[in-house]
């Protein structure tokens, strides 16, 4: 089933973090420029990837003391009018100030994005504008469907692509130079399981 992100409202109401935090239902939104947006659920190869490459970010960051890795569902408030719920994100710890336990204030130093067809436009265009606009240092878009990871550096002048890597590669960071991924352990799935997925249909 084909899943996209959607208004929550046909009004011209311009929601905040505040406005956000009083919403009393169950559902996955993100506040984008004012825009409440309902965010459905993403699928089970999305997931697969997120919880696969959290695990090896993590143990990496966590084992040099660098900071913490936080996975979606979490708040990223980036201004009054924008609170995003990045896949992952790594925040650095001189930077642990702008963490409190119900949101993340302000821009993490990395900000990963799992891409689906039918969240490629947003996370390429939409919330990759925001995160250059609010001072994330690195970007990664990581397609399932493809078995790659774009990542993007900021730059006073943009996003600046500083490498795509492919699934049988060694991903390395700019911003965390020593960081060595290997993308096999994070697109390949178990033996039974990988013929299953791919006829999976895509989200």
């Amino acid at each position: 089933m084909k899943r996209m992100e959607i208004a929550a409202t046909d009004d011209k109401q311009k929601y905040t973090y505040d406005d956000y935090i009083r919403l009393d239902d169950d559902n996955r939104y993100e506040v984008v420029e004012g825009e409440l947006l309902l965010t459905p659920s993403p699928g089970f190869k999305h997931q697969d990837v997120v919880r696969k490459l959290a695990g090896l970010l993590s143990a990496w960051i966590e084992g040099q003391n660098l900071g913490v890795v936080i996975t979606a569902p979490f708040d990223v408030v980036l201004a009054r009018d924008t609170v995003l719920q990045p896949d992952i994100v790594y925040l650095a710890r001189e930077n642990y100030h702008r963490l409190t336990n119900a949101c993340l204030q302000g821009a993490p130093d990395l900000v990963i994005e799992v891409i689906s067809p039918s969240t490629i436009r947003r996370d390429r265009i939409r919330k990759s504008r925001l995160y250059l606009k609010h001072g994330v240092k690195e970007y990664w878009l990581v397609d399932p469907e493809g078995g790659t990871v774009e990542i993007f550096t900021y730059t006073l002048e943009g996003w600046r692509l500083a490498g795509t890597y492919s699934q049988e590669e060694i991903l390395n960071s700019p911003l965390l130079p020593e960081l060595a991924i290997d993308l096999n352990a994070v697109f390949t799935h178990a033996e039974g399981l990988s013929s299953y997925i791919s006829r999976l249909p895509k989200e």
